[in-house]
């Protein structure tokens, strides 16, 4: 019998804190994490820093982009995670990569209106003047943010 059967009146197994669950499954972590890159895009979107330092700490490459263009930094700024933006932007991640679509994890936050994004894209020196033609001609961020009447992004942006 088991004595970490769970039900039967016996304890739990405890978890093994170096095993992580992503979207390719689980995973063992030794000390220094390096699998591939896509687990740091994983990360990122998730906003799992914790995890996202360990893999940069095994030389996951901070500007990885997937076949579209889309990088960690993107990716995390799409779905309003500030700090992972940040440990991406600390890590040297390309902080102006466009997608194939031209469009800048700046870009990407304001159209998104993530605040805490585009606070942390703009400490590290985003470009601000960089353009987008995917709204009725080229437009940068701020002016995106005008269109949209996204008050609180035109007051960061315009800062």
């Amino acid at each position: 019998m088991n004595p970490y059967q769970p039900g039967r009146g016996q304890i739990e197994e405890p978890p093994n804190r170096n095993i992580h669950d992503s979207a390719y499954g689980k995973i063992q972590h030794p000390e220094k994490l390096y699998i591939d890159d896509s687990h740091l895009y994983a990360a990122s979107s998730r906003g799992q820093v914790a995890l996202m330092k360990q893999l940069l700490d095994g030389d996951a490459d901070p500007s990885w982009a997937n076949e579209d263009g889309q990088s960690c930094l993107w990716v995390a700024c799409w779905n309003g995670h500030g700090a992972a933006a940040d440990v991406l932007c600390e890590a040297g991640a390309d902080i102006n990569a466009p997608t194939i679509g031209g469009v800048t994890p700046l870009i990407q936050a304001t159209i998104c209106r993530k605040a805490e994004c585009i606070k942390v894209l703009l400490k590290h020196g985003a470009d601000r003047t960089i353009k987008h033609g995917g709204f009725g001609g080229d437009l940068d961020a701020l002016q995106i943010a005008r269109e949209k009447n996204y008050k609180e992004c035109i007051a960061l942006l315009e800062e």
